[in-house]
């Protein structure tokens, strides 16, 4: 939520002036883009839980990715160029 209100990934005291209906739009946002983001993980990166990461923080980057892509990926060579970052981020 805080990286999808205030723009960053470091919780801050700009949290602080976040509104109600800014953290509505953002809940809304969440509910649409992990869904989707879960689906691609499990059928193309074979990932079924988050005990298959090393790091949770990846997710928050491929959220944020996903919030300005309109929550989703463009095609299948972006989806599959995302989750190849995400290997590599994780080693």
């Amino acid at each position: 939520m805080n990286i999808l209100t205030t723009d960053r990934g470091k919780y801050t005291s700009d949290i602080t002036h976040v509104t109600k209906e800014e953290f509505e739009i953002a809940w809304k946002k969440l509910n649409k883009i992990l869904p989707q983001l879960i689906n691609i993980l499990r059928s193309n990166a074979y990932i079924d839980s988050s005990e298959d990461f090393s790091s949770v923080y990846v997710l928050y980057v491929m959220v944020y990715y996903l919030s300005r892509k309109d929550s989703k990926f463009d095609n299948t060579e972006d989806a599959n160029k995302a989750i190849y970052w995400m290997f590599m981020a994780l080693l």
